[in-house]
Formats: structure tokens, C-alpha cells, sequence
């Protein structure tokens, strides 16, 4: 089940990181069970890694039924703030409809969180997704405004 949902994932993405692959397929990144269905995949042919991140084979394609498509836009940015935690979905969202590059003390403003663990926690996981560049000022990534 856990290797279907991945496999899903990996199409609708067409090449992306473990992590986001996780959560597109509903399930936490990190766990074993994610590692043990990547793994599965790798083995069966289905998905290959490329720099770091995992792409879909033409066995795969093949695997995998219809896939719908990821929204575009406003949709896909909603898409993402119901995946994240709470933290990550509020300064998602405030980053988002900022439509600019902002500093961390803005997010803090405007979210209400202080920049600790939490804080920090957050943004890693919005950076490991790729849904904001890395370093300053914080800036969503071009794909959710296509």
C-alpha cells in the first residue's frame, strides 16, 4: 500500500525529493515505512534516484494507473498548507500571500511565532520541501504562482 501510494506520488511530481514525496503519499517523511517502500520501488525498477532525488521509470509509468494531476495556483498552494504542520502552514500561507520576499522578523509579526526551535523547525521543512528558497530574504518557490 505504502509503495503504491509512493509510486503515485513520484508520477504526479515527475521527479522530486523523498520528503515531498512522503507527504504528497500521506505519510510522515523519515519512517521506515517510507524508506522500506522507496526501497521496494528501487528494487522492482519503478523509481530511480537522480542527485538526490527520486524520478519515476518508464516501468513505473507503466505501473501506475492515471494520476490527477497537481492544482496550479491558488489550488496548489492550498494543496500544500492542508500537508503541512501547523506551524509550517501558517508561515507557508503569510509567505504565500505575501507575494514577495520577507524576513524572518516579518513572519514572526505576522504569525506570532518566536524564532526558536519551532521557529526554525518550520522553515527546514518548508526548505526541505522546496516550497521556499534557501537563505534571505524567504521567498516561495515560482511553481505555486504557475
Amino acid at each position: 500500500k505504502c509503495a503504491v501510494a509512493l509510486l503515485s506520488a513520484v508520477k504526479q511530481l515527475g521527479v522530486g525529493k523523498p520528503k515531498l514525496i512522503a507527504l504528497m503519499a500521506g505519510y510522515p517523511p523519515g519512517k521506515s515505512t517510507i524508506r522500506g517502500g522507496m526501497a521496494e520501488l528501487r528494487a522492482a525498477g519503478l523509481v530511480r534516484d537522480e542527485n538526490g532525488r527520486v524520478a519515476i521509470t518508464s516501468a513505473g509509468e507503466l505501473r501506475v494507473s492515471k494520476v490527477a494531476r497537481l492544482p496550479r495556483g491558488k489550488s496548489l498552494q492550498q494543496y500544500w498548507a492542508s500537508r503541512l504542520d501547523k506551524a509550517a502552514a501558517a508561515f507557508f500561507t503569510f509567505i504565500v500571500g505575501a507575494k514577495r520576499a520577507v524576513t524572518k522578523d516579518e513572519i514572526t509579526a505576522a504569525t506570532g511565532y518566536e524564532q526558536n526551535s519551532t521557529f526554525r523547525g518550520a522553515l527546514a521543512t518548508l526548505r526541505g520541501f522546496e516550497l521556499i528558497n534557501k537563505g534571505a530574504p524567504i521567498r516561495a518557490a515560482e511553481a505555486l504562482f504557475q
